[in-house]
């Protein structure tokens, strides 16, 4: 649990609603750095009291905005450095040197 990404996620999340929920769950589960976000989407569902369809188009959304990856050769999501730094999410993701960041897949 990352109490820095979710008080991030509580002061600069831009959507609200169900998708912000997502966002904090998504937040419970992290590294500080934003990485190895290990939950599958009916854990998620339960978590936000959303159904799976409904996760896994906000899931979408996020990834369409920036705002989370998933890890190279991992089921694994990750928050956007740039966004946990402050800038405006970018089209994907940056990941470290040797770990790139790949679209979510849901």
């Amino acid at each position: 649990m990352s109490a820095r990404v979710t008080a991030l996620v509580w002061s600069r999340y831009a959507a609200g609603g169900g998708e912000k929920l997502l966002a904090l769950a998504l937040a419970d589960q992290c590294t500080d750095s934003g990485e190895y976000i290990a939950i599958d989407i009916a854990r998620l569902a339960k978590k936000t009291s959303q159904a799976d369809a409904t996760v896994r188009e906000q899931l979408r959304r996020m990834a369409d905005d920036g705002w989370l990856g998933q890890m190279a050769g991992s089921k694994a999501f990750q928050i956007s450095p740039e966004w946990l730094a402050g800038s405006a999410p970018v089209a994907a993701p940056a990941a470290e040197p040797g770990k790139a960041a790949k679209a979510v897949k849901v």
